[in-house]
């Protein structure tokens, strides 16, 4: 590419970005956040990520400036609704991944692959996961009458009040085959996508280096400056949204309420919560006298009640959910844990766990009552921290004055979380559930 045409793909972004300046305030000052960066070997048109936008300037000049206006005002919508900076999917698939982005950006392509409408980058994500995929086709077989209903995969889960849990069920599998093809030098875009000029894109789009998603990484930081970004210019009324459309207005608010990951908050509640002891020893030199003197040496330790809500609202898979919860906590080094079964009451003692289980008793399956699980906490204060998994359905309970020990909400879902995190944050932090 000769040094004019350079110039010519940096005058067109300069009128791009000058007609933003003009028509679009909210994509302007989201394109002022970032750097705009040439890179002539990445295989899509634009890219964004590390505080940057990169553009190939070899794919532009095939395109007319209409085609570059809509790629690039994409890519900066792609920014402040935040996808380059989100926690990745475990696994992440990159060719997936840029796709959920697009269609969430633009509906048009949700119609044309069937998916439904209006939904965020997570939801269609999930929805476009090989697993998923093959799912729904194996149920339109079975309504065809390809497939017989006995011939059908069993989900089904046979369990009553008594019966064990197989955590084997519910475990969370780090080693997870879902929508991971690395180490495919040539993988295919996802079966739902026919259109040819769709599955190029997509090829080019997978490229784990210079592809569309070379760039994303999880960036708290960006994230706080896009969100303080976005609430300063909807605060300011309808002509700062430029022509955004509702459905991106609603998207880009949506964006607003973060995506708690229940791993990360239960890490730091550990870590938040650790009880500090320290004795003096002869095996350490004090730090300001040297050996003629004893050091100290500090040792942490924990003790955590995990209070389970086995009342008759919780399905049963919930109950394989929280069950899995209490494996993942010996991941953070934590030495024992004692788990609380509650209902309307409190069902029993505290049972503790000191490994991995394979099997859970379950009891309760009554009405709901938090209250209990705070009275036993007021009246243990051994605890340093209760963690109550729930979907939040109770009257809401009382912290009682001298209670040592902190709380974090666990709930079922997305929905329940922001049903009830207003109430829950009187007495503690809050999270929910969601699946890898």
């Amino acid at each position: 590419m000769t040094k004019e045409e350079v110039l010519d793909i940096k005058t067109t972004l300069e009128k791009i970005v000058e007609n933003l300046f003009l028509c679009e305030p909210l994509m302007f000052a989201t394109y002022c956040t970032h750097v705009l960066t040439i890179n002539p070997k990445i295989t899509v048109p634009f890219r964004s990520g590390k505080m940057r936008i990169e553009y190939n300037p070899n794919i532009l000049e095939k395109m007319n400036f209409e085609e570059i206006k809509k790629c690039f005002e994409t890519e900066i919508i792609r920014v402040i609704l935040k996808h380059p900076y989100s926690r990745k999917p475990d696994p992440f698939n990159p060719c997936i991944a840029i796709m959920a982005s697009d269609v969430t950006i633009h509906q048009e392509l949700a119609e044309k692959l069937e998916l439904p409408p209006s939904l965020s980058y997570e939801q269609y994500y999930s929805l476009m996961r090989p697993e998923e995929i093959v799912r729904k086709e194996s149920e339109t077989k079975m309504k065809s009458g390809k497939i017989e209903k006995n011939d059908a995969p069993d989900n089904s889960l046979d369990f009553n009040q008594e019966d064990s849990l197989d955590s084997s069920d519910f475990e969370e599998n780090d080693n997870s085959s879902i929508s991971n093809i690395e180490g495919n030098e040539n993988p295919s875009a996802p079966s739902f996508a026919d259109d040819k000029t769709l599955q190029k894109l997509l090829s080019q789009a997978y490229d784990a280096e210079y592809g569309a998603t070379g760039l994303w990484e999880e960036n708290d930081i960006a994230i706080e400056e896009l969100n303080s970004l976005i609430k300063d210019y909807a605060a300011r009324g309808g002509k700062s949204w430029g022509s955004l459309g509702r459905h991106l207005k609603d998207q880009i608010l949506a964006s607003l309420n973060a995506k708690i990951d229940y791993r990360k908050v239960l890490k730091n509640f550990r870590a938040s919560i650790l009880s500090e002891k320290k004795h003096l020893t002869r095996f350490k030199p004090s730090r300001r006298f040297g050996f003629e003197y004893m050091g100290s040496k500090r040792e942490f330790t924990t003790k955590l009640l995990l209070a389970i809500d086995t009342s008759g609202s919780i399905s049963n898979q919930n109950l394989k959910n929280f069950y899995g919860v209490i494996n993942k906590f010996f991941k953070y080094g934590i030495e024992s844990i004692d788990v609380l079964n509650f209902d309307c009451e409190l069902q029993g003692e505290p049972v503790s766990f000191k490994k991995r289980q394979t099997s859970f008793t379950i009891s309760g399956r009554g009405g709901t009552d938090f209250q209990p699980v705070f009275d036993y906490a007021k009246d243990h204060p051994e605890y340093d921290g209760v963690i109550i998994l729930t979907d939040g359905y109770a009257n809401h309970p009382q912290k009682k004055p001298g209670t040592k020990a902190r709380f974090v909400w666990v709930l079922t879902s997305e929905a329940e979380y922001n049903e009830h995190k207003d109430w829950m944050k009187q007495t503690g932090k809050s999270c929910f559930l969601t699946a890898r």
